[in-house]
């Protein structure tokens, strides 16, 4: 009767950790695939073409910001497979034209242009066609470089 109970309450015990450690576990491979699913649909959703309706930067050194913006600053193409395609404009005219390669982690998009260093933007706005990007560097001389792109899919 003793061992019939102490196997009763222990398996009571067991059981209720068992549910706490299937709740927990059932989170965790939601999250995953919420994450997982999440980079799908940004990904899926950047494929195409994209105009940079507005460029807005600043650099700040020394105390002093120089503020610059560009609106109709030239197109994004982004391919299946993480490569692309920009045609920058500056006073309306064609002035850049360069690939890149592009990844997609954590709400976040790295764009390398081909020979240059990568930048990572974070992804504000994640729509099927508006898009707003954020970022900002903090040079080791102090220095601060922020860049924002709106982008909306042709």
């Amino acid at each position: 009767m003793f061992f019939q109970g102490y196997l009763t309450n222990f398996g009571i015990i067991n059981l209720k950790t068992m549910k706490r450690h299937l709740y927990l576990l059932t989170t965790a491979v939601v999250f995953i695939f919420a994450s997982c699913s999440k980079e799908k649909q940004i990904t899926k959703r950047l494929e195409g073409t994209w105009n940079i309706d507005k460029y807005e930067g600043s650099y700040t050194s020394g105390g002093q910001t120089f503020p610059d913006v560009a609106t109709n600053a030239g197109t994004l193409t982004f391919n299946e497979g993480g490569t692309g395609n920009a045609k920058i404009k500056i006073l309306g005219t064609t002035d850049d034209e360069f690939n890149f390669t592009w990844k997609v982690e954590d709400e976040k998009i790295t764009f390398t242009p081909t020979g240059e260093d990568p930048i990572t933007y974070e992804i504000q706005t994640n729509e099927k066609t508006k898009q707003v990007w954020y970022n900002s560097t903090t040079y080791p001389s102090g220095d601060v470089e922020t860049l924002k792109l709106s982008l909306t899919k042709k």
